[in-house]
């Protein structure tokens, strides 16, 4: 696989879960698309997307906990070695509603016929039966998010261009993805496809793009185009071109203050970020002789909230945009013990480790997503004398590609290096009213 190719797959992977309600929706039963009404559908696209939205908060956590306990059953049955681990109380989250910073918009036929619709997927557009259902009503998004796809459409609905639903059927408009801090700004980023633009000329369209979301939007402080060929970009293969208003938003974690581009990843429930990162340095147990390997650091935010804690920390990721923001972050808030590493992970951590094979305290925080890990990472980790921990994230770990990732990393037949336990579970609620959960897991040796 060639590093362009890998890079486009990452960044896939990692924008996951700011499309993760499309996603979910696009992969529910094709059955749906027959049940939908005009009156009906906002609901059924509620029961999609925050399956657990009619439930009591509390009994969510009840739910998230058994799921948590279910995760640790099917790992106790891998034939590992035997030993404890505990299974903490779920973190809940700070905020319940509102509180997804990140989403991405699509665009098909409504219920109603209209085929500018912007919204998410009910249906399979693999097999051609998707109706698009408006964000009306979903309780984990802003009012300004769903406010921006109506802003969107009414733009659409006055452009004489098409709406683009598949790569190769000439059609330009293919959805807008809406990034916002707690302060209220708004970057947005409109998705076209450049085969659609009428010979070739868009700055008309451009000029019109900023004409309607300053009137109609003020809350943009930053509004970008992105012309995409393929079914995700990165900046490499399609640049983000600036439109107007400033080229970044901020956000504030804790005291520190991060800068967010057009293609920054940063957890959806910033509020609860805080608890997050404090459960995963109270399983680090670390003091200021040790060196954190912040593994997909994304734009460095874990980094620079350790940072104060420990001698230094290394944060390695492969997109440019992640580790140009990182620097910045780290610099802009008055971080020196941290330096960042751009590169394919299992290479850099190589070269990392190399260059701190005198280094006797290290903890390694790795970011797993909902994929899990490569086995030539898990080799690389378990062969490492240093580490004595590994901090584990995963969104989805009952995934087969995450589960896999969590016994490699014990199994005393991987390899001939001395494995991990897994020790300590801690399961944080970053994604209420859905199924998902965080689960921060620690494996000691």
């Amino acid at each position: 696989m060639t590093f362009l190719k890998f890079h486009s797959l990452l960044f896939s992977l990692r924008n996951a879960s700011s499309v993760a309600a499309a996603q979910t929706a696009d992969s529910s039963s094709t059955s749906l698309v027959t049940k939908l009404t005009k009156d009906n559908q906002y609901s059924i696209l509620s029961d999609v997307i925050t399956p657990l939205w009619k439930i009591d908060y509390k009994e969510q956590i009840l739910l998230k906990k058994k799921w948590s306990k279910s995760v640790l059953n099917a790992i106790k049955t891998k034939h590992l070695p035997k030993v404890k681990t505990s299974l903490h109380y779920v973190i809940p989250s700070v905020q319940i509603t509102q509180y997804r910073n990140k989403d991405t918009f699509n665009i098909h036929t409504g219920i109603d016929g209209n085929p500018k619709t912007v919204g998410y997927f009910i249906g399979s557009s693999a097999k051609g039966e998707v109706i698009c259902v408006p964000p009306r009503n979903l309780i984990v998004l802003k009012e300004a998010h769903i406010e921006a796809a109506k802003v969107f459409q009414d733009l659409l609905g006055k452009s004489k261009l098409n709406a683009c639903y598949q790569l190769n059927d000439g059609g330009f408009w293919r959805g807008i993805t809406v990034t916002s801090n707690r302060e209220g700004d708004i970057l947005a980023v409109i998705n076209a496809h450049p085969a659609g633009i009428p010979d070739g000329n868009i700055d008309e369209i451009k000029c019109n793009l900023v004409e309607h979301f300053q009137e109609n939007l003020p809350a943009i402080k930053s509004l970008y185009i992105q012309l995409c060929p393929h079914t995700a970009c990165t900046r490499i293969q399609a640049p983000f071109i600036h439109l107007s208003g400033e080229q970044y938003i901020y956000e504030t974690i804790d005291r520190y203050i991060f800068r967010i581009s057009p293609d920054s990843f940063l957890l959806p429930n910033v509020d609860t970020i805080p608890l997050l990162y404090e459960s995963i340095l109270n399983f680090a147990d670390i003091d200021k002789t040790f060196t954190i390997l912040d593994l997909n650091c994304s734009m460095g935010t874990f980094s620079v909230f350790a940072s104060k804690y420990v001698r230094g920390c290394v944060g390695i990721d492969i997109s440019a945009s992640a580790i140009e923001n990182a620097e910045f972050n780290a610099k802009n808030n008055g971080v020196h013990n941290c330096y960042f590493v751009q590169g394919n992970l299992e290479k850099s951590l190589k070269m990392v480790l190399k260059e701190h094979d005198s280094t006797l305290n290290m903890v390694a925080v790795i970011n797993a997503s909902k994929t899990g890990i490569s086995k030539e990472l898990v080799k690389i980790l378990r062969r490492c004398v240093q580490l004595k921990r590994i901090i584990y994230i995963s969104s989805k770990a009952d995934s087969v590609t995450s589960m896999r990732s969590i016994i490699d990393l014990c199994h005393p037949k991987f390899d001939l290096s001395n494995g991990y336990n897994l020790t300590d579970i801690q399961p944080v609620d970053l994604y209420p009213n859905t199924n998902y959960c965080d689960l921060v897991m620690l494996f000691k040796r």
